[in-house]
């Protein structure tokens, strides 16, 4: 065992993998084969395998997964992903930035609209708007967040209202990685818990009006040739779509989708954490008002995220003026999006889902045989595979607490009220979302 970055506890296997440990916490597996498995919170799983030529494959339990590779185009680098999500396939483009010693992607939109249509996203309207067609009410997601989201009765911009579409967006987006994980769907998830209050989501509303004159500054520019730095200096905030790992006082906490950070001035360059403020955080996250450190590719990832929903919302917001309370466009800010000079040499990758596919059942055996093969080594103890300190699991333990102690199992059969997972050497089943045996 050897003592790696942030004290971590570093086991090698026999077959030169390795298994990173914070505290007997599972945290990284680097098998043989060079993929490298993040742990995070509520059993959140990541794949990462670069293959020769920097082709990347990540794939991640919550929400598919995707082929990043860079393309050339008249002398400029982009970073293009391929991204497979429930069977459909999408591309996105971003700009690689060198932060430091720090290589991030960073999105960039493959059209741009005219100057008109910026100028009325980001002015304020001549007066509030009563918007009545957000379709929300009664769907699960809705009402599982009822706690911690509930839409402005009005909005004075559209930057406003964009917030509350981000906000949607990113929730939706976590209730659905929430159902895959086999977490807690239980009513009332976030009550009594602060949510999303009118200082937050006007220090939302900011940030959204600031990405707006960004992207045209960048549609000014054609496009654009280098990508620009996302942490200058001033104030940033972050929408979180999924879920990482936060420090606050050295111990690790979870961020997840929707949790709202708030982060004053620049990291360092080259850093790779950045101190930020929790503005808004669900239950069992990190705590409300700590400051965190979090990872400034996670950073990166959050603002990418931010702006490729603000685009669909801008695309959106463009589509159904003059219906719902929504002011009518001139024709001018009315006129679509201009693609990009570059966009018709952007295509996506085929067999990308495969390709996917393969990684992870790959991953998933390399993964065990490095677990295996290090307690087998002689380690002082056992390797663990939780993602977090483990609950007692018997009759009455939840989904949720078998998932957080064992993580996603090998198989599992969902019999209606009941659901059966088998992991290597443990059936567990469960009835109305509790244990009721173990085998």
């Amino acid at each position: 065992m050897e003592t790696g970055p942030g004290n971590r506890e570093i086991y090698h296997s026999p077959s030169g993998g390795q298994v990173h440990m914070d505290h007997g916490r599972l945290v990284e597996v680097h098998t043989s084969s060079g993929a490298v498995i993040h742990h995070g919170p509520e059993g959140y799983r990541r794949v990462e395998l670069v293959r020769p030529g920097g082709r990347t494959v990540v794939v991640n339990n919550f929400a598919g997964g995707y082929v990043q590779k860079t393309v050339f185009v008249s002398n400029h680098s982009f970073v293009q992903r391929t991204y497979v999500v429930n069977g459909v396939v999408s591309t996105r483009v971003y700009r690689p930035f060198l932060f430091g010693g720090v290589t991030l992607s960073l999105y960039t939109p493959i059209g741009y609209y005219r100057p008109a249509f910026y100028a009325y996203a980001y002015n304020p309207w001549a007066r509030p708007i009563y918007y009545n067609s957000w379709g929300w009410v009664g769907t699960p997601w809705f009402g599982f967040y009822a706690g911690y989201f509930t839409p402005a009765p009005s909005y004075s911009s559209p930057a406003d209202w964009l917030t509350d579409y981000i906000i949607a967006a990113v929730l939706q987006d976590a209730y659905q990685q929430r159902r895959e994980a086999n977490l807690s769907l239980s009513a009332g998830y976030d009550s009594g818990h602060p949510g999303l209050t009118p200082d937050v989501r006007e220090a939302i509303a900011l940030e959204v009006g600031r990405q707006l004159r960004q992207e045209e500054t960048e549609a000014r520019m054609g496009g654009g040739a280098a990508a620009m730095n996302p942490f200058t200096g001033g104030t940033h905030v972050f929408v979180a779509d999924s879920t990482a790992e936060g420090l606050a006082g050295g111990e690790a906490c979870a961020i997840t989708g929707g949790d709202v950070l708030e982060m004053s001035g620049a990291p360092p360059l080259g850093a790779n954490t950045a101190p930020v403020v929790v503005r808004a955080s669900k239950r069992g996250g990190c705590p409300r008002g700590a400051v965190v450190m979090a990872a400034v590719q996670d950073l990166a990832e959050m603002q990418n995220h931010m702006r490729e929903v603000m685009d669909r919302g801008l695309a959106e917001l463009q589509r159904r003026h003059g219906q719902g309370g929504l002011p009518a466009l001139t024709a001018e800010a009315a006129a679509p999006a201009q693609p990009a000079s570059w966009a018709s040499s952007i295509r996506p990758d085929v067999g990308v889902e495969d390709e996917i596919n393969q990684v992870s059942n790959d991953a998933n055996r390399s993964e065990q045989e490095t677990l295996n093969s290090t307690v087998q080594g002689g380690n002082p103890e056992p390797v663990s595979t939780e993602g977090a300190a483990a609950p007692q699991i018997g009759v009455g333990s939840s989904v949720e607490d078998v998932v957080v102690a064992w993580g996603q199992p090998l198989r599992s059969a969902d019999l209606g009220g009941k659901k059966i997972y088998i992991y290597k050497d443990v059936k567990v089943t469960f009835e109305n979302g509790r244990v009721i045996d173990v085998q």
